[in-house]
């Protein structure tokens, strides 16, 4: 029962947390913790845009590199629900 109540909170303070960033609602913010679990796995913004497959390829030869496409590893529905989130953001 305790680890109900301590899980629960948990999830609460998580979605606190997501929702402090600009374009990301208590609907979008529950998304997307629905999809990842828990947002302590990631150590920086970065590890989580990379786990998405937001993060473009990078290409490298003769000591040139450039960035490419968005690789699209991660979860489509994650993915999706984050660009909405951007677009929200880019309209306000």
């Amino acid at each position: 029962m305790i680890n109900r109540h301590v899980e629960k909170e948990q999830k609460q303070n998580q979605l606190q947390i997501l929702m402090t960033i600009p374009g990301i609602s208590y609907t979008s913010a529950s998304a997307i913790l629905a999809e990842i679990g828990d947002i302590n796995v990631f150590a920086c913004p970065k590890s989580l845009v990379g786990w998405s497959g937001l993060a473009p390829s990078l290409n490298e030869s003769a000591g040139k590199s450039s960035n490419g496409h968005i690789t699209k590893r991660g979860s489509k529905y994650l993915r999706r629900m984050l660009v909405q989130c951007a677009h929200v953001y880019r309209r306000t």
